[in-house]
């Protein structure tokens, strides 16, 4: 992880991360990268409901 944050740093100025807040150990490794917290997102799924005949 940490060579191809470096690889990476080289060619692009951000580098975005999705983990979940309760994922102790990752956010322990990205942090211990040089990561930081900039937002908080709510990830959600949505499934559509078949249609009734009288539609």
């Amino acid at each position: 992880m940490a060579a191809l944050c470096r690889q990476l740093g080289r060619t692009v100025d951000h580098i975005g991360l999705n983990v979940r807040a309760d994922d102790t150990t990752a956010l322990g490794l990205y942090r211990g990268l040089g990561f930081s917290e900039v937002a908080e997102f709510t990830e959600a799924t949505f499934t559509a409901l078949p249609r009734s005949a009288a539609d």
